[in-house]
């Protein structure tokens, strides 16, 4: 019923230690894992996307001048490099779609499955890029990155009512969720790279979701921890979950993974059953306008019926009522006569009798 695709963080591989814990912990709860595999020579395999390799973008700039280079790691990146790319220059969601469809036809049982997507570091943040892209969007229910975030500048949403649960790290300094400085945040450990905050994204995302509604995500703090719901969109929308770990830039804590497993198994166990008790109420309305058409039916019949009981009724009385009549002519025409009378008339008496 559930399929996750999960993407590696940079420099991984589709046999990443994170992507491994997390799909051993999916498997075990019942889920389909697809384990993708980004593009870039050994050590720098990576996902295009989230502004990645578009600086300098509605912000400026996504890095600092102090930050590394590494476009030239890309032979796909030849003749568009920016101080700024630092992943591969390839379509990453036309590869993405193209591995789904392949796998999707190798193997059935996944045609029908419900999809969603997550990933690690430089895989979360290829999840907003997927939840945004026209081409990608309709493909996944929800997105769950993990310490991951778009960079600043390319904070664009959802491009459909998609749920959504992200997960960082407090300690977080590669890809930090928080900012004192407003809306952005700055990578420190490679000193480095501008990224929308966690606030800032979920804002974005919720108002997306529930729009015309303005419902806001739930307010983050570096010191509190734990998992924390956005209200619920007044037309149903999508829930929105944001998780605060007492952490750092990683993706293998086991934390982590329950707390995406266990909002994707909960929003699917009331969905389906919700679904159930919809398809329950239908059934009991369906039957009740079959039985209303029915009893329609039996009281027309029975309506007919009296009907006609009726008009047989009313013509065996007319009948009744003419023949009563011919009887009372006839007997008055045999009244007894003074024959003495017609007598001395002259008249036959036995044919009066006669008549």
């Amino acid at each position: 019923d559930l399929a996750i695709v999960y993407f590696h963080g940079w420099g991984g591989d589709s046999n990443s230690t994170s992507g491994l814990a997390f799909a051993q912990a999916a498997i075990l709860r019942g889920f389909a894992v697809i384990l993708l595999q980004g593009t870039g020579p050994s050590n720098y395999r990576s996902w295009n996307g989230f502004g990645s390799t578009q600086s300098p973008g509605p912000e400026g700039e996504i890095c600092a001048s102090t930050s590394p280079e590494f476009c030239d790691k890309y032979a796909s990146c030849s003749g568009k490099c920016t101080k700024c790319t630092w992943t591969t220059c390839i379509d990453s969601v036309e590869m993405t779609l193209a591995a789904i469809d392949k796998i999707r036809n190798a193997i059935p049982q996944l045609q029908n499955d419900v999809m969603w997507a997550s990933g690690c570091s430089n895989g979360g943040m290829f999840n907003f890029e997927l939840a945004q892209d026209t081409r990608s969007a309709p493909i996944f229910v929800g997105f769950a990155p993990i310490v991951g975030l778009p960079h600043a500048g390319f904070n664009r949403g959802t491009n459909h009512f998609h749920h959504f649960i992200g997960v960082w790290g407090a300690r977080d300094t590669t890809c930090p969720p928080f900012s004192d400085t407003g809306d952005r945040t700055f990578d420190t450990t490679y000193k480095g790279w501008y990224y929308s905050s966690a606030q800032n994204t979920t804002n974005k995302w919720r108002h997306d979701g529930c729009y015309p509604s303005n419902i806001p995500a739930p307010t983050l703090n570096s010191q509190l921890f734990g998992c924390f719901d956005a209200d619920p969109c007044p037309h149903g929308g999508p829930a929105l979950r944001s998780c605060i770990f007492d952490t750092g830039h990683v993706c293998d804590d086991s934390r982590q993974h329950a707390a995406i497993l266990n909002f994707i198994s909960d929003l699917h166990t009331f969905h389906r059953g919700h679904s159930a008790s919809l398809a329950s109420k239908n059934k009991k309305k369906h039957m009740s306008l079959i039985f209303s058409f029915l009893s329609a039916l039996l009281f027309l019949a029975l309506l007919a019926l009296l009907v006609r009981i009726w008009q047989q009724r009313r013509r065996r009385i007319a009948l009744d009522s003419g023949n009563s009549s011919h009887i009372e002519l006839r007997s008055s025409a045999h009244q007894p006569t003074d024959l003495n009378t017609e007598n001395a008339q002259g008249l036959d008496p036995a044919v009066l009798v006669e008549y």
